[in-house]
């Protein structure tokens, strides 16, 4: 996760506004466009060789990160690196 991201996910407080459940819903709850309006932000304003570590490919990377990345004239490359996630105990 980007130091941003780990500020997002402490914003408990947006748990009042945005539900879980009402993920990509359209609802007025729906944290996907907040999310969403991050990340792209973040990805136009990054610089230099960028280095992606994801357990899965998601729908955030694949529709809004990866396509603003590639479009960003200040990233030279775009180095990825797949982690296993954690398994269940």
């Amino acid at each position: 996760m980007t130091p941003g991201g780990s500020i997002f996910n402490g914003w408990d407080y947006l748990d009042e506004f945005f539900v879980y459940e009402d993920w990509g819903s359209g609802k007025s709850t729906d944290g996907k466009r907040l999310w969403m309006a991050i990340s792209e932000d973040y990805a136009e304003r990054a610089s230099g060789d960028i280095n992606v570590v994801q357990a899965y490919e998601g729908a955030i990377w694949k529709d809004v990160e990866a396509p603003a990345l590639k479009k960003n004239p200040a990233v030279k490359k775009i180095n990825r690196h797949k982690v296993d996630p954690p398994k269940k105990a």
